[in-house]
């Protein structure tokens, strides 16, 4: 049983290494359009998908040579266990913070609130790192997004 797990893991892992490979050397070359010369330092429209199929290739890779151990595979008695409401309010975190965060605070301030109130929920009691990474990681994206490539976020209807 484990040994035919072990090779459907081995499958996946090479279907996922050719989908990529392809995807990267014949898909994206002749579906994404790369001006010749981009501005300063804005990044090629290929540079995240090609970023992605990197990171693909590499796990498909890894899944091929080796496979997860017996310990990490999930069992259909242990997804059962799973709190569905649990589920559901992470779902519908994420549908106040498009639908109604962003709208009104934009990016960077609704980002902020969104990942205080998912590590509240998610049970994140220290406030030093709620603070830090509700602050540290939109930052990091909107300066990564924002001034590298040159992505305009939303502002809101405060601050817009």
């Amino acid at each position: 049983m484990e040994e035919r797990k072990s090779k459907k893991d081995r499958y996946i892992g090479i279907g996922f290494l050719v989908f990529s490979l392809v995807t990267y050397f014949l898909i994206i070359p002749s579906q994404i359009y790369v001006p010749f010369r981009t501005k300063g330092t804005v990044l090629s429209p290929a540079f995240f998908p090609r970023i992605i199929l990197g990171v693909l290739a590499l796990l498909s890779f890894l899944l091929i040579v080796n496979p997860p151990p017996k310990e990490a595979i999930v069992f259909k008695d242990e997804v059962g266990s799973l709190n569905f409401f649990r589920v559901w309010g992470i779902v519908f975190l994420f549908i106040v913070y498009i639908f109604v965060l962003i709208p009104i605070f934009g990016f960077l301030p609704g980002s902020m609130i969104f990942l205080i109130s998912l590590m509240r929920y998610a049970g994140i009691r220290d406030w030093k790192k709620i603070i830090g990474v509700s602050v540290g990681i939109p930052m990091v994206f909107f300066y990564i997004f924002k001034l590298w490539a040159g992505i305009v976020f939303p502002r809101g209807v405060f601050f817009g």
